[in-house]
C-alpha cells in the first residue's frame, strides 16, 4: 500500500447559504499544498485551489467544483473538477456519491466515480470522518483506489455558531 495524493487544505466559507442553515447557495474556496507522495517521481510539493458552490434537492445534497493548481512533480498547470451527491442516514452519517475529474497539458484526462460516507463521530464536536472506494473511468485513472480524510472545523475570526 502507498500513500498517494496528500494534501493539507483550507477551506473558507464565501458565502454562507443551504449548508449554514441560510437561503441560497453556499460558495467555498479550498486551497492548500499538494504534499509529497510515495509515488514514483512525486515527491515534490504542488499547489491546488478550488471553487465550491453547494446547494440541495431534496433529499440531496450536491457539490459543483472547480478548480486547478499545479502539479507536484514538474510544476505544470492542471485543472479538476467534481460533482457530488449526498444523502443524508442519519444526522450523524450521509451516504456520498461523487464523480470527479483532472487533466494535465497534454496528458489523457483523470476521470473516476466514487462510492463513500461521511461521519461525524462527536455531534458536539467539529469533526468529521470520509471514506470511500473510488473507481477509475478513463484509461489514465487508477483502477480502483481507497480514500481516507479527516477534516476539523474551526473559526479563523473566532465567529460564534
Amino acid at each position: 500500500m502507498r500513500l498517494v495524493d496528500p494534501a493539507l487544505f483550507l477551506k473558507a466559507v464565501v458565502r454562507e447559504g443551504v449548508l449554514q442553515e441560510k437561503n441560497g447557495l453556499s460558495l467555498a474556496l479550498e486551497a492548500g499544498p499538494l504534499l509529497p507522495s510515495m509515488a514514483p517521481g512525486e515527491d515534490g510539493v504542488g499547489f491546488e485551489a478550488t471553487g465550491i458552490a453547494s446547494g440541495r434537492l431534496a433529499p440531496l445534497t450536491y457539490h459543483l467544483n472547480l478548480g486547478g493548481g499545479v502539479t507536484r512533480e514538474d510544476k505544470r498547470a492542471f485543472a479538476a473538477w467534481g460533482v457530488i451527491t449526498e444523502l443524508t442516514v442519519v444526522p450523524s452519517f450521509r451516504l456520498v456519491g461523487e464523480v470527479n475529474g483532472g487533466s494535465v497539458e497534454d496528458e489523457r484526462a483523470n476521470n473516476s466515480a466514487l462510492l463513500g460516507f461521511i461521519w461525524q463521530p462527536f455531534a458536539s464536536k467539529r469533526f468529521w470522518v470520509d471514506a470511500g472506494i473510488r473507481r477509475g473511468i478513463t484509461r489514465a485513472a487508477p483502477d480502483w483506489q481507497a480514500t481516507l480524510g479527516f477534516t476539523i472545523g474551526f473559526d479563523v475570526f473566532g465567529k460564534k455558531r
